[in-house]
């Protein structure tokens, strides 16, 4: 497989990492790389333009970790982000504003990665880079998802569009290499009826829903994985 074409981002690497566009001189364990643009929904004015996300995420990273050297007072393990070997790989760019070719290229470069044991890590862009990111892991056997989202995303279509950003879920159920689907946070309305939530649960996606997490508390939630 030929390394994929990124693009030179507009703003500073991802925490001040290195950046390296020629991926065929990888020999990093991880590489972060953007995937800015969703697919758009051809027949209504839907507001979602997240195009600039990866470029503005670079912006504010270097707030979070300053050093590299720095350690996480959190787990407080004795790594840090410079005992890790990790670059910016850039970003995936669109061509001739062909949607359908920035998501293959997208899975192309996830699958890339992870045939050289190198992890991926994809910062959109809107949720429809969902699933090209889980295509191109299609390497791997028994992939869990756990998605972080007050949406669950099991709409088989949209406004006549099956890979937008209401349908990421749905479409990853059918993938062979999925074997889980966690869903944490679930609230309030999205785009989900009742028969999406009956095909989640029938599939047996597992659903945490919000206002459970708050009522019950973290411990609760953890609970359930033990």
């Amino acid at each position: 497989m030929k390394p994929p074409i990124t693009k030179l981002p507009t703003s500073k690497s991802f925490l001040n990492l290195p950046i390296l566009l020629d991926w065929s001189n990888l020999k990093h364990q991880a590489v972060v790389f953007g995937a800015p643009f969703g697919k758009p929904y051809s027949t209504v004015e839907f507001p979602n333009n997240q195009s600039t996300a990866p470029d503005k995420l670079r912006d504010a990273s270097s707030r979070i970790l300053v050093d590299p050297h720095s350690v996480d007072l959190d787990l407080l393990s004795g790594g840090t982000l410079a005992s890790i070997s990790v670059a910016d790989g850039g970003n995936v760019p669109l061509k001739e504003n062909k949607v359908d070719q920035h998501y293959s290229d997208i899975e192309s470069a996830v699958r890339y990665l992870v045939e050289r044991s190198i992890f991926p890590v994809s910062v959109g862009g809107d949720d429809g880079i969902t699933n090209p990111v889980l295509r191109g892991l299609d390497v791997l056997n028994d992939v869990t998802i756990i998605q972080i989202d007050a949406h669950m995303d099991w709409k088989n279509e949209r406004f006549g569009e099956r890979h937008g950003y209401s349908s990421p879920m749905r479409r990853a159920s059918e993938m062979a290499h999925i074997s889980g689907i966690h869903q944490v946070g679930i609230r309030s309305y999205g785009s989900a009826t009742e028969q999406d939530l009956k095909d989640a649960k029938n599939w047996g996606a597992q659903i945490y829903l919000a206002k459970d997490i708050h009522e019950k508390g973290i411990e609760w939630f953890f609970g359930q994985f033990t």
